[in-house]
């Protein structure tokens, strides 16, 4: 994503024009991390790794949250905005993965993780050293891995590696 959509600045213009206004949209990234841990949409997601998306189309919020911001806050702010959205979601992801076992046990906690990296690929106001500080690479490697091996779920047993390996395996090829 190049910069700022001008049509969708345009037609939201009307919302973000009062500076009270611009002190309420600037909590929309902790709206949007605290969405991680809410609603029964991510009870029933997957992670599809064959095309790199959410079964129910969650990936796009990704999009949504950066388009946004900068339409409705203008790209400094966007840009303070989007760091903070990932420190928020990072901080209720990694809360929720301590609770894993327990009350987020139905939720896809690794594919949350992986949405963390498509916020900052998708957005002009960060880079991945900013993700890098909330949420070290290796962690969502891990994700990526438990996930090739269909487990995104705690409950879910992951496949062997050698045995998805040979039988050709995985999330890619057990989309339903």
């Amino acid at each position: 994503m190049g910069g700022l959509d001008p049509s969708l600045t345009e037609s939201l213009a009307h919302l973000a024009g009062q500076p009270t206004d611009r002190n309420i949209w600037r909590l929309l990234p902790y709206a949007y991390a605290a969405s991680f841990a809410s609603g029964d949409t991510w009870r029933s997601t997957k992670y599809l790794s064959a095309s790199d998306v959410m079964s129910g189309g969650e990936h796009v919020l990704m999009d949504c949250v950066s388009a946004l911001s900068g339409a409705l806050l203008g790209f400094e702010r966007a840009e303070e905005a989007s760091k903070a959205f990932i420190k928020a979601s990072c901080a209720v992801l990694f809360m929720m993965k301590a609770e894993e076992a327990g009350k987020y046990s139905s939720f896809p906690i690794r594919a949350q993780f992986s949405l963390m990296e498509k916020f900052v690929n998708c957005s002009p106001f960060v880079t991945r050293s900013t993700l890098e500080i909330y949420m070290p690479y290796t962690i969502l490697h891990a994700a990526y891995v438990d996930m090739s091996l269909n487990k995104q779920r705690a409950g879910d047993v992951a496949l062997q590696s050698e045995v998805a390996f040979k039988e050709g395996k995985s999330v890619a090829a057990s989309v339903e």
